[in-house]
């Protein structure tokens, strides 16, 4: 794997050549952020998500994401070239979602670039709020790392489904999901909510 040059993405970007991400390998497994024949719409989006990121950990991914639908879009894809993260904006709500409940953490977040990912995925969820981002999340990791980051409106609990009129963007395991937490989930989007979360293989529902 080649180390990223800014100069190569664009001239790729402009032909549609498929460029590489390079990735940390953590595990044995290596990444790829496939810009192939995308429309224009969701290779900028993905290029927001991936603007100043080179590399990033691979924390071992626990399945993959289905991506389906015109508003849907994958950002990382594994070693066999299934999709591991992906984002949707459907003019309303934002998600950016993970096969692997370590990035609800913001894990391995000292690699490579992939802090500088988790504050593209966070800002761009929240729909470009940045730290003034009103942030609920169902775990202490996540308070944590947001807080060093300068993020300073953050609510930690448990019933997230009880706090979402109050918040601009979800960080939340997302799985085993009761219908109550789905519904709401749903709502919350369509009311112009931001999600960034992670799950377990079959187990997403939203």
């Amino acid at each position: 794997m080649s180390t990223h040059d800014p100069r190569r993405a664009a001239a790729g970007r402009a032909s549609r050549k498929r460029l590489p991400l390079r990735v940390e390998q953590l595990e044995g497994r290596a990444l790829l952020a496939a810009l192939v024949d995308d429309p224009a719409a969701q290779e900028a989006l993905r290029d927001e998500l991936l603007d100043g990121v080179s590399s990033i950990a691979d924390m071992g991914w626990e399945g993959t994401v289905a991506v389906f639908g015109d508003d849907a879009v994958g950002i990382l894809k594994d070693g066999d070239h299934k999709t591991v993260v992906a984002a949707a904006d459907d003019g309303a709500g934002r998600i950016v979602a993970a096969a692997k409940t370590g990035f609800a953490d913001f894990a391995n977040a000292d690699v490579a670039d992939t802090a500088r990912f988790y504050r593209n995925a966070v800002n761009w969820a929240s729909h470009g709020k940045g730290t003034e981002a009103r942030i609920l999340t169902d775990n202490g990791s996540a308070r944590a790392w947001l807080s060093s980051q300068g993020y300073g409106n953050i609510v930690e609990r448990s019933d997230w489904e009880n706090g979402l009129g109050e918040a601009d963007l979800l960080v939340a395991y997302c799985f085993d999901l009761t219908s109550t937490q789905q519904a709401a989930a749903k709502a919350f989007l369509a009311a112009g909510g931001g999600m960034f979360v992670g799950y377990k293989i079959g187990r997403a529902h939203v």
